[in-house]
């Protein structure tokens, strides 16, 4: 399952310090392949002939970027659409959860490899932490 591309890659992004072209080169990356799979994962969900709820429910949590996954399955139906929605909205709930997971494993491996003394900071975790996905 995936959660929001973009916003995933810009919150881990910010916590493990990555330069801002690998930051935009994952999203330039993620954009591509969500654009495809927008238009081909509901076609091949009518092809093989997959019930309305689980068409939804894989697109919902496969397709990144929540507009997308709106837009794709709309192609499919309406209830498809609402499964789609609910899916991808649980997993975008997971977003803090994951980066203050995160954050807390890249401080303690960086203060552990460094072998600069570096103590773990409860505040470090804070100042991290992706305020926008509160």
């Amino acid at each position: 399952a995936t959660w929001c591309g973009a916003s995933a890659i810009s919150a881990t992004g910010s916590v493990i310090e990555a330069s801002s072209s690998d930051i935009t080169l994952s999203i330039s990356v993620v954009a591509f392949f969500t654009v495809i799979f927008t238009f081909v994962q509901p076609y091949i969900a009518l092809g093989v002939g997959m019930d309305e709820a689980v068409a939804g429910a894989w697109i919902g949590a496969s397709v990144d970027q929540t507009g997308n996954v709106i837009a794709s399955a709309a192609i499919i139906s309406e209830y498809s659409t609402e499964v789609a929605g609910i899916v991808k909205i649980i997993l975008n709930s997971g977003l803090g959860i994951l980066c203050t997971i995160i954050a807390f494993w890249w401080q303690t491996r960086t203060s552990n490899n460094n072998g600069n003394g570096k103590k773990f900071s409860w505040l470090f975790l804070w100042d991290k932490f992706p305020k926008f996905v509160l």
